[in-house]
């Protein structure tokens, strides 16, 4: 639930900029400075990774809570030297392609998410102790509190149209981060709970005695964060990528504004299979019996069915270009273009659910170099099928970026099935 809320609020974000003067230009330009944000706060993105695997005790607790503090506030000035130079305004126009207004205003909105990457690094991490206490409602009840802020300011975006879209947007983007992350740390905190006493206590309660256990110092954390921080580095780096595609198009503004509209959509419906990976890293044990495996498999493919049927719905029927034109009111022709990527998208569930799986079970012993090197294989599908789209130059452009996420899905979970029955056989 919480992934699909916060997938929602992107949505939201690009129905607030339909609102101002210049639509195509604002939602153009806030997908390629999303794009930039996440790229440059990727090393973020997986702590909540590093807090469920690696944190057991009081110790451990404290090691990984410093680690994690270090690398916040390292991102957050990497990131403020980036935006506040003309690195950012050269990375968007040379590599890119961004160019014109529409490269102005991505600037502006990228310096307004500055401290971005410092919000997302206390939500994260404290999302990471409540997924290892199991007191997951917290995480969702702090992303309600995010979609409500946000679907507020979407509400009132006409009474604030004396602002530039490009302040607006990013500026509740940056401040509905700030109300989740606070939202969950006090709720974790309520009531004085003594958080490395109770991660001590559920460790116990779980305990895997097929889990080798380490020792576990700074250097051991670096060697277990950096795989995954490179994976999230090639996985934020498909949304520039495809974008790059999209702007060497015959009509950039509207085909970007096109995928971005409608991967929003879409992406509601494959957004809770992005924490899937948190199903057998909490509940499977390595040594447990096979029954126990095809039990979290067949939920895998009940959930995953299920969110591709709901996606082939919006996409192949009235409903796909009602929620666009009427509710997001984003026009005829990028609402048909959109409706285009939500088709091919279709797929994706699937392959989702499938990587996710196997993320788990390599995080599960602790082996997070196969992950890593799945999402180079990924990267470099990509980029062949973003060149090979461009090259064929369809008539919607904006499905060059939907085959392409397709496609780079399904070859990573071949190449990481392939991984793991090479490293082991499950029992």
């Amino acid at each position: 639930m919480t992934q699909a809320i916060i997938a929602l609020t992107h949505s939201l974000f690009n129905a607030a900029l339909a609102r101002f003067p210049s639509p195509e230009v604002l939602i153009s330009a806030f997908a390629v400075a999303k794009s930039i944000l996440q790229m440059i706060q990727y090393p973020v993105s997986m702590i909540k990774h590093t807090v469920t695997s690696l944190t057991t005790d009081a110790q451990s607790y404290n090691k990984v809570r410093r680690f994690i503090t270090i690398v916040g506030l390292g991102i957050v000035g990497l990131f403020f030297i980036f935006a506040f130079t003309n690195a950012s305004r050269w990375v968007m126009n040379t590599l890119i392609g961004v160019e014109g207004h529409v490269l102005d205003e991505a600037v502006i909105m990228l310096r307004i998410l500055v401290l971005f990457p410092l919000f997302v690094t206390v939500r994260d991490f404290y999302q990471g102790v409540a997924i290892k206490l199991r007191m997951t409602p917290i995480v969702t009840i702090a992303s309600l509190m995010r979609v409500i802020f946000v679907g507020i300011m979407v509400f009132l975006a006409e009474f604030f149209s004396f602002m530039p879209g490009s302040y607006y947007a990013p500026g509740i983007f940056a401040i509905a981060l700030f109300v989740e992350a606070t939202t969950v740390a006090v709720l974790i905190h309520r009531g004085r709970l003594d958080i490395p006493g109770a991660i001590t206590r559920q460790s116990n309660r779980v305990k895997d005695p097929g889990v080798i256990q380490k020792e576990l110092n700074n250097r051991f954390i670096l060697m277990f964060f950096l795989p995954l921080t490179v994976t999230a580095l090639l996985r934020t780096m498909a949304t520039p990528i495809i974008n790059a595609g999209l702007a060497r198009t015959v009509n950039p503004e509207i085909a970007l504004s096109a995928f971005a509209v409608g991967w929003s959509v879409g992406i509601l419906a494959v957004s809770p299979l992005m924490m899937f990976h948190q199903v057998p890293l909490n509940f499977l044990k390595i040594n447990d019996n096979r029954e126990n495996y095809n039990s979290i498999k067949r939920f895998g493919a009940i959930v995953g069915g299920t969110l591709s049927l709901a996606i082939a719905i919006t996409g192949f029927t009235p409903l796909g270009y009602f929620i666009l034109n009427t509710m997001m009111g984003t026009g005829e022709q990028i609402s048909l273009m959109a409706t285009d990527v939500l088709k091919i998208m279709t797929l994706l569930p699937i392959f989702f659910v499938i990587r996710q799986y196997l993320w788990g079970l390599f995080l599960k012993r602790q082996s997070t170099k196969q992950i890593s090197v799945g999402k180079m294989v990924n990267l470099a599908s990509l980029i062949i099928s973003v060149l090979i789209g461009t090259y064929l130059n369809p008539e919607n452009p904006a499905i060059i970026g939907a085959y392409a996420m397709v496609i780079a899905e399904m070859v990573e979970c071949i190449f990481l099935y392939a991984a793991k029955k090479k490293l082991w056989s499950l029992k």
